[in-house]
């Protein structure tokens, strides 16, 4: 069956098969499959209440910056354990351990500020979920570590000159992962129709 005589018959099935012919047109790149299933999507009618487009933009915002933390996270303890395994790249790694420690802490404090400037609690871990063991364990650690700004850009700087960090991932900071989450949050406050 040809796809257009497929489409004929897109109003008969379910949401949920169609929502999988979306997906498989979406993973091979089919736009024209893609109008044609949702233009055989039925409107439903909905309640919410007027937290809602506050909500789902918060838990959004939540996940992603909790999931970036991970990442960070997952990266020093990486590189923790090469800069214990002796070799002629110990010094790179212990210096790249270090940098990732600073960028955890700058994670962690940019999600306070942001929170502060918008009023919320920073204690509020939604969108953590089971990383937020993980996260923690490595914030202690990056915590115990004492990285200050001077040193991580000391740091950076040497490893941008041997072209070991990218330069902008060097000079992150805070202040700029919170304006950064406060861009991000006005977007999806208005996504969600919230403002």
């Amino acid at each position: 069956m040809d796809t257009k005589k497929l489409a004929r018959e897109y109003g008969a099935m379910s949401a949920r098969e169609r929502f999988a012919l979306s997906i498989a047109a979406t993973a091979r790149g089919d736009s024209v499959e893609l109008v044609r299933l949702q233009a055989a999507a039925r409107p439903i009618t909905q309640t919410a209440t007027d937290q809602f487009g506050y909500v789902t933009a918060f838990f959004d915002l939540a996940r992603g910056h909790w999931a970036k933390r991970l990442n960070v996270a997952a990266l020093l303890f990486r590189i923790l354990h090469l800069a214990d395994t002796a070799g002629p790249d110990q010094a790179t790694a212990k210096g790249a351990a270090r940098l990732n420690a600073f960028l955890l802490m700058e994670h962690a404090e940019a999600w306070r500020l942001f929170c502060n400037k918008a009023g919320l609690n920073p204690e509020c871990d939604v969108g953590a979920g089971e990383w937020t063991d993980t996260v923690l364990k490595a914030q202690e650690e990056a915590a115990d570590m004492g990285v200050s700004r001077a040193e991580a850009y000391a740091v950076a700087d040497r490893m941008k000159a041997c072209g070991e960090v990218p330069a902008e991932e060097a000079l992150i900071t805070r202040e700029t992962i919170a304006e950064g989450l406060q861009e991000e949050y006005a977007e999806l406050l208005a996504l969600w129709g919230a403002r």
